[in-house]
């Protein structure tokens, strides 16, 4: 496997080939946040240090696992012409950047479509992601279902110091919206302060909205973001809580615990765990009407209410879940998390992903 050492996304594989028997895992990591030290059973590589390691032994993986794309997609293009025929070379997207930049009609988009085209399998975590490459790379795209790791599902007593801190500046006497996605372009920032500014001058309404800086940062547009907060003086009703250091989701349960409202304002998303974790900690949630939103109901069998991503229409759902005119009531929430429990966990899902590829061995 070979990938970046941070964050979320990683960490789920980590933890399950740490406690895998009938598995071994080569894990070649650049810019790592995680303590490799704890993990005893998977052989850590620094990239590209390491990379005539990989190359001198690339014959012996039966499968070969890119995590995210990015640089090492070109370098790992032509070490895969070294691998064993019957090995798989996996492709794991995590974003819809790579997807779109290949369906460009330009140099750099049809370079990028014939370097993908040399994995065997293109992974995709969810229907969102996958449905870019419908009828363009056929026989290749895979939609796994991975689920939410375990300690989504657990609470934590004690929690980290400096996330004490931004647990204490979060408003206990207002109603409170939470919106986790990170700045980039699919994340419409920009219509939340909007439908905030329109709520704003109604006066009466008491709340807050809490952004979360995220993994990953587009510095032009969280600028914007800033800039606009400002133009329509929202900062106290507009907060932007700084991500100092990796959290462990258990964290992160604390964080939804004094939240009212998920905001899931989406242009276009794979369906990530930020549609989830309101829902698994009970809370409401304002959702975008995009493609892959319309999927949940026929994977889970719940409907949510979908907004259209135009601002009065989220101003209305948002002054209605204030109001408490819109919100869900708790038998449905307790029925959205158990669904939730039974079809969506990681390491039921990824168990049996991996019985897939062995069969195809």
């Amino acid at each position: 496997m070979i990938g970046p050492g941070y964050g979320h996304n990683i960490k789920p594989f980590l933890d399950y080939f740490e406690t895998d028997i009938s598995h071994s895992l080569d894990f070649y990591y650049h810019t790592n946040d995680f303590l490799i030290e704890k993990y005893e059973k998977i052989n850590f590589f620094s990239t590209p240090k390491r990379i005539n390691y990989l190359l001198k032994h690339i014959k012996s993986y039966d499968v070969i696992w890119l995590m995210g794309g990015g640089r090492l997609m070109y370098l790992l293009y032509f070490i895969l012409l070294f691998k064993k025929k019957k090995s798989h070379a996996i492709l794991h997207i995590w974003s819809e950047d790579l997807p779109r930049s290949i369906m460009q009609k330009s140099f750099m988009g049809i370079f990028k479509k014939i370097m993908v085209s040399n994995f065997t399998i293109i992974n995709c975590n969810w229907f969102g992601t996958a449905n870019i490459f419908k009828g363009k790379i056929k026989n290749k795209v895979q939609v796994n279902a991975l689920g939410m790791v375990n300690d989504y599902f657990l609470d934590i007593d004690s929690p980290d110091r400096d996330l004490k801190k931004i647990l204490d500046k979060i408003d206990n006497n207002t109603y409170n919206f939470y919106y986790p996605k990170s700045f980039t372009k699919s994340s419409r920032h920009d219509l939340v302060i909007e439908a905030a500014n329109i709520l704003k001058e109604k006066n009466k309404l008491n709340f807050k909205i809490y952004f979360w800086e995220g993994n990953v940062v587009d510095i032009a547009f969280k600028k914007n973001v800033l800039n606009l907060i400002d133009k329509y003086d929202l900062s106290s009703y507009v907060i932007l809580l700084k991500k100092d250091k990796f959290y462990s989701t258990e964290e992160f349960n604390l964080l939804w615990g004094k939240m009212d409202c998920g905001l899931q304002i989406a242009e276009y998303d794979q369906i990530s765990n930020t549609v989830f974790e309101p829902l698994i900690n009970e809370k409401d949630i304002i959702i975008s009407d995009i493609e892959p939103y319309r999927y949940l109901e026929h994977y889970f069998g719940f409907k949510l209410v979908l907004t259209p991503l135009k601002t009065k229409d989220i101003a209305i759902r948002m002054e209605g879940m204030i109001t408490g005119k819109m919100r869900t009531d708790i038998k449905e929430k307790s029925d959205i998390k158990k669904s939730i429990l039974e079809k969506y966990r990681f390491e039921t899902n990824f168990n049996s992903n991996l019985k897939k590829l062995e069969k195809d061995l």
